[in-house]
């Protein structure tokens, strides 16, 4: 090619442009608030945003978009932007700060969600609450990462949310490379609150889902996930090609805790599933949740696979009616691996097959409680397994024992360190290798591994750091008590919490004095060594408060009932409001009335902040006054120097 000097000149000075550009690029961060404009706003920390949606729109690669601190009421709110790999947008709290995004007042139809994140890539949704989606008779879900036509939504994380309070799914995930991560998600699901939608049709508190091409999504992860008291499935691999279920628990779900639903090429490991005896969703069919399934149901939208190339390892499954099962045969499945999980008290069978063709099969290293039904047992090795209730007599199993497995504490208060193997147990070094390198602690598993989802080590043992602290948010100056909660007989300990503070005490107290959220490390160590435990955003310190926003008198008159009870009244409705005037639901509020009655009330505001209070009745009425004499509510000392009005009148008649 040939190129004239001066097109050169000019190559070269686009070539210099565009690499200045490069250089003096930076991240911008963009706001919204509660109390924000879309229309008058900037995106700026003193002119901020009121939505998601609008500060998407804006943002470019790199950017971080902070919520404020408050509620944003009303939520129906959305996300579509797309970042790069090595600049993903984030959204996330303001720090010291808690955005809650409340879908009250909201007007919703079936499948809607608070939070939608459409056609959007290499985007993080870190440490929303997500909540209240009414009547939760409706499907309505919190946040649903999907796709409305290609380009589909990839590279999306959504992770430390909480979730709750809905009658549809938590967290969906739709699309390619998408992650949910250390959320809590409950009380989800509640259009099947007491069974109401009979014998199927649930929802899923954390699920991925066929795209809207009818393709599979694709290389989906559920990670650190603590999903409870769910009327539905608690974590769902739905038409899902490459998945990575890992380190979750899943506490008293309704029908299943963790499904792989027309889903290949799955790796479900070091999870937890277990039911509490006064959390038990027994109106389904009379039986607690299966701990693990597998399954090809039937969708109009899909044509069922075979269930294949899936690893269940080191996982714990307590009180669930199968612990482990293949259900609904309407396809083939072929190379499941079934290896070192411990399966405690099940209603029915610990383990079971329903037919199905089948081959590469191998159920090896388990600790299994209950029976076993297999309807196909020429499609599986089955070996080296403990039985505790007997080894099945359906099929081979050489190498297999029936034996107590002397678990430490295999009660629902032990979960999980209670179903480690004991000293002396027969499940230490008798089971054989097949590649799992560690089990659900992390420990190194031997040349000749012991069975179950623990390796026994005998003797003293490095500590395992772990602890708690109380409270852990509030008002400066917060003080804060930490515990240690490690195992192992640490012998010393080492804290840093966060503000340049540390302490060697194993159960110190400290003082943080600014607003800010504080990252907390725990080490613990003994003569074999030492393990730290590190909770990023563990304290948060904000100048929370609370004061009256408003109080609403309304006259009214009462003419029935016995004589000595008819007059006039009147009724108040009281408006909490926090720091920020945003509403504050579960304040405790006091009043007393004046004028022509007398008397004193309390009561608490509901999710709208509101809370209302009916005055005495006086047959010929005069002034009603209602004064707010106080508010409480824990971690919002009242402020009666920031209300609106603290009382009020009204001539009735």
């Amino acid at each position: 090619m040939i190129v004239r000097r001066g097109s050169l000149a000019v190559v070269l000075c686009i070539c210099l442009m565009v690499l200045l550009g490069q250089c003096v690029a930076s991240a911008a961060s963009i706001y919204i608030a509660p109390t924000g404009n879309d229309t008058t706003g900037n995106g700026s920390i003193s002119n901020p945003y009121r939505t998601l949606a609008k500060a998407s729109s804006v943002a470019v690669a790199g950017d971080t978009v902070y919520a404020r601190g408050g509620t944003y009421l009303a939520t129906k709110d959305s996300i579509s932007c797309n970042g790069t790999a090595g600049n993903p947008i984030t959204f996330t709290e303001y720090p010291g700060e808690q955005a809650i995004f409340d879908g009250t007042g909201a007007s919703f139809t079936g499948g809607d969600c608070l939070v939608n994140v459409a056609n959007s890539s290499y985007v993080v949704i870190d440490g929303f609450e997500v909540r209240n989606a009414f009547p939760t008779t409706l499907k309505v879900n919190g946040i649903l990462v999907w796709d409305e036509g290609p380009p589909f939504s990839t590279y999306v994380v959504v992770r430390n949310c909480i979730v709750h309070n809905l009658g549809g799914a938590g967290i969906g995930l739709i699309g390619d490379q998408l992650t949910a991560e250390g959320n809590e998600v409950y009380n989800v699901v509640l259009q099947n609150e007491n069974g109401a939608m009979g014998s199927g049709g649930w929802n899923v508190a954390i699920k991925s889902n066929v795209r809207v091409d009818n393709a599979a999504s694709t290389n989906i992860t559920f990670r650190n996930n603590y999903v409870h008291e769910v009327w539905g499935e608690g974590i769902d691999a739905l038409c899902t090609f490459g998945a990575t279920i890992e380190g979750n628990t899943v506490a008293n779900a309704y029908s299943v805790s963790i499904y792989l639903d027309n889903a290949k090429d799955v790796i479900v490991r070091n999870n937890v599933a277990y039911t509490t005896p006064e959390n038990e969703r027994r109106t389904k069919d009379g039986y607690l949740p299966t701990g693990i399934l597998m399954a090809s149901e039937r969708y109009t939208q899909w044509t069922e696979i075979d269930i294949s190339n899936v690893q269940t390892y080191n996982n714990l499954i307590y009180r669930a009616d199968r612990g482990i099962e293949f259900w609904r045969a309407a396809k083939s499945y072929n190379n499941l691996k079934i290896y070192h999980n411990t399966v405690v008290a099940p209603e029915r069978n610990g383990f079971e097959i329903q037919s199905g063709t089948s081959s590469g099969n191998e159920l090896k290293d388990n600790i299994i409680y209950g029976g076993y039904a297999n309807a196909n047992p020429s499609a599986w090795v089955t070996s080296y397994n403990c039985w505790p209730n007997g080894v099945p007599t359906v099929g081979s199993h050489p190498n297999s024992f029936a034996a107590d497995p002397l678990l430490v504490n295999p009660t629902g208060s032990g979960i999980p360190d209670g179903f480690k193997l004991r000293s002396g147990s027969p499940c230490i070094n008798t089971g054989t290798s097949v590649g799992i390198p560690t089990d659900y602690w992390g420990t190194a598993r031997d040349a000749n591994p012991d069975i179950g989802f623990h390796e026994y080590v005998g003797g003293p043992v490095p500590p395992n750091a772990d602890f708690s602290g109380n409270p852990r948010s509030g008002n400066p100056p917060l003080t804060v008590a930490f515990t240690d909660l490690s195992t192992g007989s640490p012998t010393s300990w080492s804290w840093t919490f966060g503000d340049g503070g540390t302490s060697t005490a194993q159960n110190p107290s400290h003082q943080y004095t600014a607003v800010n959220s504080y990252t907390v490390s725990l080490t613990a160590t003994n003569a074999q060594g030492s393990d730290t435990e590190t909770k990023p955003g563990y304290i948060t310190v904000a100048n929370q408060s609370c004061h009256v926003g408003s109080i609403a008198l309304v006259g009214k008159y009462k003419g029935t009932g016995a004589p000595s009870g008819r007059g006039y009244y009147a009724e108040a409705t009281i408006t909490a409001h926090d720091q920020a005037c945003a509403v504050l639901a579960g304040v405790t509020v006091n009043i007393t009335w004046s004028g022509c009655v007398s008397g004193t009330d309390s009561g608490t505001t509901n999710a709208s902040g509101q809370v209302v209070f009916t005055s005495p009745v006086n047959a010929s009425g005069g002034t009603f006054t209602c004064t707010v004499t106080n508010l409480t509510k824990s971690g919002y000392p009242y402020n009666s120097g920031a209300n609106h009005e603290t009382s009020k009148s009204i001539q009735n008649p």
